[in-house]
């Protein structure tokens, strides 16, 4: 409200579950009283529409709310009354936007508000020029994470709500990139913001929140994903070893490893079958779920209930097999899932006699605006590239209304390219806090470039090829106690980094990632002044060698084989020569064709020949023929010659 009456656009960015959608909806109560007539237009990703409609008619079932979406015939209709001015909020989705651009151009906005509002990060793409082309009195952003990835993507926001102020991106980067200590940077950026930007804590808010817990659980390759993570690394081993390959081929790579991770059978031909029936070797083949299946049975145990992301909708299918094979009751949400199940799906996990004893999400398509306040146990199966995906997974159940201490489990693979991803993510999240929370910190370049998904790749790759094909049994209680020390310690690491320099911290390359060194004994130590994860003299992942099965050779026999060898190729060659020579002659004789006289002639010497037994003028006359034909020379000559032989031998015949 003081953002709206100073004329400033602004981005609410409370910390995710502590209401914004209540709070824009209290403002366009607020619009709606002071301003008659006044239109406001709410544009959200499609799988919260159904949401806000919710909150509308709970909040303000006064005013006349119109969701515009569905077929073409179905949003013409909607757009009707858009058109007669029947309506005084407009609630859509991204999508629609720039579908029906132009109808929703022709309205005056009073108030525009943007959920999920970092789908503006990229100030070029089509939805971002849609709405900026809008006619709008003011605007607001709502985002708990308004900070994605890099500076960049927050002025691109800054830069839809005050391109007056905020009009070069460059001279905002360079603001804030420095040696300065990072706290300076931090208090420097917190007063750009301070004017525009509100954001509450959770803890500011609701003190009473229970806390939330995080155990990052390291997980050792079985054996069928070892065979499967080495033979990928094998087979693209020049691309590895820096020998070629593109950035799309090494991400490619980065999630076949991924895969590999997750469960064997994400690749085709790896479960037994067809028939294909679950059993025992569904979990045994995987030691995340093997993990999974020791948290589910303590969470049974201790009344728990459990949100399983993943990034992959197959992983998704695999954990349903398995919740068939343990008879675990269980819900489902993923981006497949029509709007009218997702809402019957929450709804029956959020009974208070419900069942069910996990939900199963993507990470990507089920976690954004849902309330699943019953569940307190998180388990990330595996992590998303982006941190602030996972953050939003997590508060799906941590958000106002948690009665629980909620515990989450990011599952880890050990000594595979999961372990810098997660290291990765963390240092984005330290990004995050430092920008967002205290005043914010920046990071040159946070997509992975190609020497940082090279260095993922080779991270454990040796260790990966060294161990042997034993199956070490999984303790859960023994995972849980080394899973926290092991996050704490990373935690450590990166809250230190806030006494460092930027340019130390957050380098071009990525961050302080480096392949871990060997002892004398071991041997590898990185080369000095090498890039993280290079080894003296270059990294070159070693494959090993083919083993080759002992043979033992008689000498005699050998060379009783080698004569009959030369022999039958003495003899090979012969006979090609001969075949060559034959087909040269062939060839040559292709060349050459008798005129129909001629033709004639001949035919009446071979029918006379064939009536009887040839004499020596018949094989004088084949004779001459053939010497001429083969001698070459003039074409008419030599028919010339062939007649006159023809002739003799006629003459000679019959005489």
């Amino acid at each position: 409200m003081h953002l709206y009456h100073n004329n400033i656009n602004g981005i609410l960015a409370d910390e995710m579950g502590l209401g914004k959608t209540v709070q824009a909806i209290g403002m366009i109560a607020y619009l709606a009283e002071q301003a008659k007539g006044s239109k406001s237009f709410v544009i959200a990703p499609k799988s919260v529409l159904s949401n806000w409609m919710k909150e509308f008619a709970k909040w303000l079932p006064s005013l006349r709310v119109v969701m515009i979406g569905g077929t073409k015939e179905e949003r013409a209709a909607q757009l009707r009354d858009v058109k007669s001015g029947n309506f005084d909020v407009v609630v859509t989705s991204f999508e629609v936007v720039s579908l029906e651009k132009a109808a929703l151009k022709k309205v005056t906005w009073r108030y525009l508000v943007v959920d999920e509002a970092h789908r503006l990060k990229n100030e070029n793409s089509i939805f971002s020029q849609v709405v900026r082309e809008c006619d709008t009195h003011s605007r607001l952003l709502l985002t708990g994470t308004p900070l994605q990835n890099n500076l960049h993507e927050l002025w691109a926001l800054l830069n839809f709500l005050l391109p007056e102020h905020f009009v070069d991106s460059e001279e905002f980067d360079a603001l804030f990139h420095s040696s300065d200590t990072a706290q300076r940077v931090s208090a420097r950026l917190q007063r750009v913001l301070r004017p525009f930007m509100l954001r509450r804590l959770k803890s500011d808010v609701e003190s009473g929140l229970p806390a939330k817990t995080q155990v990052n659980l390291t997980i050792p390759l079985g054996t069928m994903q070892r065979k499967l993570y080495a033979n990928i690394l094998k087979r693209d081993i020049d691309a590895i070893n820096g020998k070629g390959g593109s950035k799309s081929q090494l991400l490619n790579i980065v999630m076949q490893l991924r895969k590999a991770c997750n469960h064997p059978y994400l690749f085709e031909g790896q479960e037994p079958g067809p028939p294909f029936i679950e059993g025992e070797h569904l979990v045994e083949n995987s030691p995340k779920l093997k993990v999974l299946d020791a948290l589910l049975n303590k969470a049974k145990e201790e009344g728990a209930r459990v949100l399983v992301f993943s990034q992959m909708t197959r992983m998704l299918d695999v954990i349903e097999d398995f919740c068939a094979l343990r008879q675990h009751a269980y819900c489902r949400i993923d981006g497949g899932v029509s709007g009218e199940e997702r809402e019957a799906q929450i709804d029956d996990f959020m009974r208070h006699d419900s069942d069910k004893l996990l939900f199963l999400l993507s990470t990507r398509a089920g976690g954004l605006g849902l309330n699943l306040q019953k569940a307190n146990w998180v388990v990330l199966f595996d992590s998303d590239w982006n941190p602030q995906a996972d953050i939003q997974a997590m508060d799906r159940c941590h958000r106002i209304g948690q009665t629980r201490p909620v515990t989450v489990f990011r599952f880890v693979t050990e000594h595979s390219v999961e372990e810098r991803m997660v290291e990765r993510a963390l240092k984005k999240l330290f990004l995050d806090a430092m920008v967002v929370q205290q005043g914010r910190l920046s990071d040159k370049d946070a997509a992975a470039d190609k020497e940082q998904l090279l260095e993922m790749i080779r991270f454990g790759a040796d260790t990966i090829m060294k161990i042997s094909d034993v199956d070490a049994a999984l303790d859960l209680e023994h995972i849980l106690r080394v899973g926290k020390l092991e996050t704490e310690k990373l935690s450590k690491r990166f809250q230190d980094m806030a006494a460092a320099s930027m340019s130390d911290n957050f380098r071009s390359d990525g961050g302080n990632y480096s392949q871990p060194q060997e002892d004398a004994s071991g041997g590898h130590a990185e080369e000095a002044g090498a890039g993280p994860g290079v080894l003296a003299g270059g990294f070159v992942l070693d494959i090993g060698r083919r083993e080759r099965k002992a043979v033992q050779y008689n000498v005699d026999e050998l060379q009783r084989q080698q004569g009959r060898r030369a022999k039958e190729f003495e003899e090979e060659e012969k006979l090609e020569r001969r075949r060559q020579q034959r087909e040269g002659e062939e060839t040559k004789d292709a060349g050459w064709a008798p005129d129909p006289k001629m033709q004639k002639a001949l035919d009446l010497s071979s029918a006379t020949i064939k009536g009887g037994k040839p004499g020596p003028a018949d094989l004088l006359l084949r004779r001459l023929i053939e010497d001429d034909r083969k001698s070459g020379g003039d074409r008419e000559t030599f028919q010339y010659r062939v007649y006159i032989y023809i002739y003799i031998y006629i003459y000679i015949y019959y005489m």
